[in-house]
């Protein structure tokens, strides 16, 4: 279902092969959508005395999945593409190298890039016309992620995603399974 309905077309990095997601979306995703139909079918049963025919499909969900990357499709006439761990709509807005593994974060909009910037005391990307803008930082991603991580590399994933959470900058640790079984969160 993955590969059928475009999932893998977008999933990895750029001029890679494609990928399937780690996690089965599909069959989770059409899980969830058939419990909500029998639900509602139900309730149609109590309100009506009628029943329904329940269908789910486990391409429909994977193509509902990716109405970013339709509506991307629909709205410009490309195909969308791999972008690894980037958001196609705004960035800097993905996982960065620090100097003992990787973290995500994302400076999504004007107020959080300019944050961003004097907190990693990287003011002069402000004056970047390479980064200016969301549309021009888009644009310049990979210029982007480079000058971003020569600073991020100079410090661990920890410091950077507590100094980025205390400035109010969504961040957070990337975590294997077994640190996030290991996690507060998680024991919570």
């Amino acid at each position: 279902a993955q590969a059928m309905s475009g999932v893998m077309s977008v999933t990895g990095y750029p001029d890679s092969p494609p990928v399937k997601c780690g996690v089965p979306v599909a069959d989770i995703g059409c899980a969830l959508f058939a419990i909500y139909a029998t639900l509602a079918a139900y309730i149609g049963v109590k309100n009506g005395g009628q029943g329904q025919y329940v269908d789910a499909s486990l391409f429909d969900t994977a193509l509902a999945f990716s109405v970013w990357d339709i509506c991307d499709y629909w709205g410009t006439g490309k195909p969308p593409q791999p972008l690894g761990t980037s958001n196609k709509m705004t960035a800097p807005y993905q996982a960065m190298a620090s100097s003992d593994g990787y973290f995500v974060m994302g400076a999504n909009n004007q107020k959080l890039w300019d944050k961003l910037c004097r907190l990693m005391g990287r003011e002069e990307l402000l004056e970047d016309p390479r980064f200016s803008t969301i549309s021009l930082r888009l644009n310049n991603r990979a210029a982007l992620e480079e000058e971003l991580e020569k600073t991020f590399r100079t410090q661990t994933k920890d410091y950077w995603v507590g100094t980025l959470l205390d400035a109010c900058i969504p961040a957070g640790p990337i975590l294997s399974y077994p640190e996030a079984f290991d996690s507060d969160h998680a024991k919570a």
